[in-house]
C-alpha cells in the first residue's frame, strides 16, 4: 500500500515540476533599518549608554573648569555623542530594501471517478432529483439515466453556471480526479480584469469510457486522496515556499474502501493547518433498491421438443411484497412467464420457467425480471446463455453386472423416456434373455464390436461390471475399456460410474477406466474394503457449495427447498428425500474435478478430512465423466413414485452428454475464460477455426464480432477483434484480450456480422467493493467537512461552496539589497563636527 501510495506521489511530483501552477504575482519594495552587528536593545539601554554616560561625567567631574555648570553638561554631551557614534559604527546599520511577490492562493478541486460514479441513480425523493433537474435545466428523466460522474462532467461544462471562473475569481485552481490513486488532470491561474473567462478546448473531465479500464477506479480513498492533493500542490513552489491552499472542494458519493477513520483522522489534520475541506455529494442517500437476476441454469445442449427447465435465481433489495414478472425469452420471444412475489431485503429466489423448443438451431436464452422504479441497476435484471437445440435423441448403453434393485429401476426409467434410445447390457442374464431396449431399438446381444458402434453413443453408464470374468465369460476387456476410454477423450461422450459391491470402481484402478474416475483409488493393500458394506442407519447427503448451485442437483425448483430435500437437516423421515443404506468409500476428489455431494459423517473417511465423496464429475478430454458411490436412489420413488428419480437420472445424463451432443469435432469454436466479470477486468478469447477437411488454419490472425446489450452501441453494429495464432498450442488456436469496459452483457461471435459460426457471451458487472453499499455517504461527508472547518453540500448546492472560499493572498520575499550607513560621508562629517566641537569648547575653557 505504502509502495503504491510514495510511486503516485512521485508521479504527481514529476507532473507538477513539469506544468507548474503559474502563479498571478505582483512586485512590491519596501526599506527598513537594519544592524548588521545589532546589539540587543536592553543591553544598550540599561548598560552601554549607562556606562558610555557616566565614563563622560566623570572626566569632566575631575576638570577644573572656569566657565558655568551648562558649558561643563555641554561638553558631557558631546562626549556621550562622540562615543555613541563610535559604538554605532561598529554596529553596522544599513538601509535594506526588499523586493515582495504577491502570490495566489490555490483552491484544489477533486473529482470522484471510482466505478460507484459510474451509477445512474434512481432517486426515491423526488425533490431531490426535481432539484438537480432545475440546477442542470434538464429534465428528471435525464437526471435519472446519467451516471453520477457524467452530472459532475456535465456541470463542469455547463456555460452558464460556470463554475470555473466562479472557482477561478477566487484564485488557483487545481483540478484533480481520484479513485484508489489521484489523477492530475487541469490546472488554472486566477482571472484578473480584462482575462478570457474559459479556457479554449478545454474539457476538464475526460469521457469515463476512457477511466473505467484503469485499474485504480476499483477502489476509493478519499484520505490518500487529500494528502496526496496538498503535496502535490505544495511541491510546485519548488521548495522557495509553499504554496497557500485556500480550501478544498471534494466531489464525490463518499464511498471509502480506505476506511472512515483514516479518513477523518487526515481531515483533522487538514483543519489543523487552515484547509477547510467543503464537500458535494453526488448520489442517492436513500436506501437502494434493485432487482438482479443472479444465475441462469440450463444445459448448453438440449433435444427438440424437449421440455427445457430453465432455473434462475432472483434477489431484490426493497420491493418486499411487490410481484413483478419473470419472463424467459428465446431469441428474444417470450416464450413463458411467472409472477413472483418479491421477499427483498436481499434473499435469493429461484423461479423455474419451461420451454419445448421446436426447431433445432442455435439460440440465446434470456430471463429478464420485470424492471421497477427506483431500481439502482436495470443490466442486472437479466441474464442470458448461449443454447444449442439437437434433433436428435440421445443414445444411452447401459452396462450391468447383476439385476440389482437400482437396475431394475434405472433400465425403466431409460428405455421409457422419448428423448432417450437406450440399449442396456446385463452381463449376468442368459444369453438367451433379450436385452432390455427403448421401443423400435433392437436389443443388444454384446458389448458393441466396433469403435464406430460404441461411438455411436452419448453416454455410457457403467454399472458394478467386472473385468476379470467373475461373471462367466462377460466383462469388460482391455480392449474394451481402452475405446471407452478413447469415447470420451476423443469423440467428447459421457460416461457414469454407478459404483457396486462386486467391482466398481475398485477394480478399475489399474485400468483405463480410472483416468475416467472423477476420484482417486487406493491401493488395496493400503485400504480396508470392509467399510463398503451396508450401514445400519440411513444418512443423507451433504451438498458442497458447487453441488447447491449446480442442475444436476436441483430436484426442487427453490433451492433452499431443494437442500432440505437433499441433506434432511431437521430429520424428518416422509418429508425429504429417504437415506441412502449402502455407499462405497472411494479416495479424495481428483484435481480438476467437481464434488457434488459427501457424507455428512467426516470421521468415516481416512482419506479425506472433508468426508467421503458421494457424487462427482469431471471433463475429460472432450467428454465428461460422473461419478455416483451409491446405488440405492431407486428407494426416492417411495411415496412419490418416479418424480424425484426419473428428473435425477435425466439431469445426470443429459449433463453428461452435453460434450457428445456438440459433435464430434466442430469446425468452429469460441470461448472466454469466465462467464462473468468485473468492470476493467481484462477478457481473454479463445477461438479454434478448422476448414472444410476438419485441418486446423493457419492464418496469422482471424476476427471476432462483439457487441453489447447497450443501444448506442447496437445502432453503430458490431465491433472487431483481431485474435492471433497462438504461438504455443499453434494451428488452428486463436487468442486475444478485450477490456470489460462496459456494464451489461456482450456476445462475441465467429462469422459475420450476420451469420454466427460459434458465439459466446458474458456479463459485466461492477466490483462487489464498489457496490457493497453504492448510497451516498452523507455521514462521512458532514463528518469529513466539519473536521476541516468546511461545510456539507448537495450538487445544486455548489455555488454556496464557492462562496464559501475565501482567497487568501501569499505574499513571498524575493531579493534584498543593503545599504551601508556606517560608511557614508555625513556618518565621518557628523564624527568630524563633534570632536572638533569637543576640541574648540576645550580651548575656550582653557582645558588643553
Amino acid at each position: 500500500m505504502m509502495d503504491e501510495r510514495w510511486s503516485g506521489l512521485a508521479s504527481l511530483m514529476q507532473s507538477a515540476l513539469a506544468h507548474p501552477l503559474v502563479a498571478q504575482a505582483n512586485e512590491t519594495t519596501s526599506q527598513e533599518f537594519r544592524w548588521l552587528s545589532p546589539v540587543a536593545s536592553w543591553v544598550f539601554i540599561l548598560i552601554i549608554l549607562p556606562l558610555v554616560f557616566f565614563f563622560s561625567w566623570s572626566i569632566y567631574r575631575r576638570e577644573r573648569m572656569r566657565a558655568h555648570a551648562g558649558l561643563r553638561w555641554t561638553l558631557v554631551g558631546i562626549r556621550t555623542l562622540v562615543l555613541l557614534t563610535v559604538i554605532l559604527i561598529l554596529g553596522e546599520p544599513v538601509l535594506r530594501t526588499m523586493t515582495f511577490l504577491s502570490r495566489d492562493s490555490v483552491i484544489l478541486l477533486l473529482v470522484d471517478d471510482s466505478l460507484s460514479m459510474d451509477i445512474a441513480d434512481k432517486y426515491s425523493n423526488r425533490e431531490l432529483v426535481g432539484r438537480l433537474a432545475e440546477f442542470l435545466r434538464s429534465s428528471d428523466d435525464v437526471v435519472e439515466n446519467t451516471s453520477r460522474y457524467d452530472l459532475v462532467r456535465r456541470l463542469l461544462a455547463d456555460e452558464d453556471i460556470n463554475l470555473l471562473e466562479k472557482l477561478r475569481n477566487k484564485g488557483e485552481v487545481a483540478v484533480f480526479t481520484f479513485a484508489g490513486g489521484l489523477q492530475r488532470l487541469e490546472h488554472f491561474s486566477r482571472l484578473r480584469p480584462g482575462d478570457l473567462s474559459r479556457e479554449p478546448d478545454v474539457e476538464v473531465l475526460p469521457s469515463y469510457d476512457s477511466v473505467r479500464v484503469d485499474g485504480r477506479v476499483q477502489q476509493t480513498r478519499i484520505a490518500d486522496a487529500l494528502l496526496d492533493a496538498v503535496a502535490s500542490v505544495r511541491a510546485s513552489g519548488f521548495g522557495a515556499s509553499e504554496e497557500t491552499i485556500a480550501a478544498a472542494i471534494l466531489i464525490t458519493d463518499g464511498q471509502e474502501t480506505g476506511g472512515k477513520g483514516v479518513t477523518l483522522d487526515v481531515a483533522r489534520r487538514l483543519g489543523q493547518r487552515n484547509i477547510p475541506t467543503f464537500t458535494v455529494g453526488v448520489g442517492n442517500p436513500d436506501e437502494p433498491k434493485d432487482i438482479r437476476a443472479l444465475s441462469l441454469d440450463v444445459n448448453e445442449v438440449v433435444l427438440a421438443n424437449d421440455e427445457i427447465p430453465f432455473d434462475t435465481a432472483i434477489v431484490a433489495d426493497g420491493y418486499a411484497g411487490e410481484s413483478v414478472e419473470v419472463e424467459l425469452r428465446f431469441d428474444g420471444v417470450v416464450v413463458d412467464r411467472e409472477t413472483v412475489i418479491l421477499e427483498g431485503n436481499g434473499r435469493r429466489q429461484t423461479v423455474r420457467l419451461k420451454y419445448n423448443s421446436p426447431e433445432p438451431g442455435e439460440f440465446i436464452a434470456q430471463v429478464e425480471v420485470e424492471k421497477r422504479g427506483g431500481e439502482l441497476f436495470h443490466e442486472n435484471n437479466a441474464i442470458s446463455k448461449p443454447i444449442r437445440v439437437l434433433d436428435e435423441k440421445i443414445r444411452v448403453l447401459y452396462l450391468e453386472g447383476l439385476p440389482r434393485w437400482e437396475y431394475r429401476y434405472l433400465q425403466h426409467a431409460l428405455v421409457r423416456d422419448p428423448t432417450m434410445q437406450a440399449q442396456v447390457l446385463l452381463y449376468s442374464a442368459d444369453r438367451r434373455f433379450i436385452q432390455e431396449s427403448s421401443p423400435g431399438v433392437p436389443p443388444l446381444t454384446g458389448f458393441p464390436a466396433t469403435e464406430a458402434e460404441l461411438f455411436a453413443y452419448h453416454v455410457i453408464i457403467i454399472g458394478d461390471v467386472d473385468t476379470e470374468g467373475t461373471l462367466g465369460s462377460r466383462y469388460l476387456s482391455p480392449e474394451q475399456m481402452a475405446l471407452i476410454k478413447r469415447f470420451v477423450y476423443e469423440a467428447g461422450g459421457g460416461v457414469l460410474f454407478l459404483a457396486g459391491e462386486l467391482a466398481n470402481p475398485h477394480k478399475y484402478r489399474d485400468t483405463d477406466l480410472y483416468s475416467l474416475l472423477p476420484v482417486e483409488i487406493p491401493e488395496s493393500d493400503r485400504f480396508d474394503w470392509a467399510g463398503d458394506g451396508p450401514v445400519s442407519d440411513p444418512f443423507n447427503v451433504r451438498l458442497t457449495p458447487a453441488g447447491r448451485e449446480h442442475s444436476v442437483m436441483r430436484l426442487h425448483n427453490d433451492i433452499e427447498e431443494n437442500i432440505e430435500l437433499w441433506e434432511n437437516p431437521r430429520g424428518r423421515p416422509g418429508e425429504n428425500l429417504p437415506g441412502f443404506y449402502w455407499f462405497t468409500e472411494v479416495g479424495a476428489a481428483k484435481t480438476g474435478s467437481v464434488t457434488l455431494a459427501r457424507h455428512p459423517d467426516k470421521s468415516r473417511s481416512a482419506l479425506d478430512e472433508q468426508g467421503p465423496v458421494i457424487f462427482a464429475y469431471m471433463n475429460y478430454g472432450k467428454g465428461r465423466t460422473f461419478f455416483s458411490a451409491v446405488d440405492n436412489t431407486w428407494r426416492w420413488r417411495r411415496g412419490v413414485e418416479n418424480r424425484y428419480f426419473y428428473r435425477y437420472w435425466g439431469q445426470v445424463v443429459r449433463f453428461s452428454a452435453t460434450g457428445r451432443l456438440l459433435g464430434q469435432t466442430p469446425r468452429y469454436g469460441l470461448a472466454t475464460d469466465k462467464t462473468s466479470y468485473t468492470l476493467g477486468e481484462t477478457v481473454n478469447i479463445e477461438a479454434k477455426v478448422f476448414d472444410f477437411n476438419m485441418r486446423p488454419v493457419s492464418d496469422p490472425t482471424i476476427v471476432v464480432y462483439h457487441m453489447t446489450d447497450t443501444s448506442d452501441v447496437v445502432a453503430s453494429g458490431p465491433a472487431q477483434l483481431e485474435l492471433s495464432l497462438d504461438p504455443v498450442r499453434g494451428q488452428g488456436t486463436y487468442h486475444g484480450t478485450m477490456v470489460a469496459n462496459r456494464l451489461g452483457e456482450h456476445e462475441l461471435w465467429l462469422g459475420t456480422e450476420r451469420e454466427k459460426l460459434a458465439f459466446r457471451t458474458f456479463g459485466v458487472t461492477v466490483p462487489a467493493v464498489e457496490l457493497r453499499d453504492p448510497k451516498r455517504n452523507d455521514p462521512l461527508l458532514a463528518d469529513l467537512a466539519r473536521a476541516t472547518g468546511g461545510e456539507a453540500y448537495e450538487l445544486y448546492e455548489i455555488e454556496k461552496a464557492v462562496d464559501k472560499l475565501e482567497g487568501r493572498s501569499q505574499s513571498q520575499r524575493g531579493n534584498f539589497k543593503d545599504n551601508p550607513l556606517w560608511d557614508d560621508s555625513w556618518v565621518l562629517l557628523a564624527f568630524t563636527v563633534l570632536i572638533a566641537a569637543e576640541w574648540i569648547l576645550r580651548r575656550l575653557t582653557r582645558l588643553l
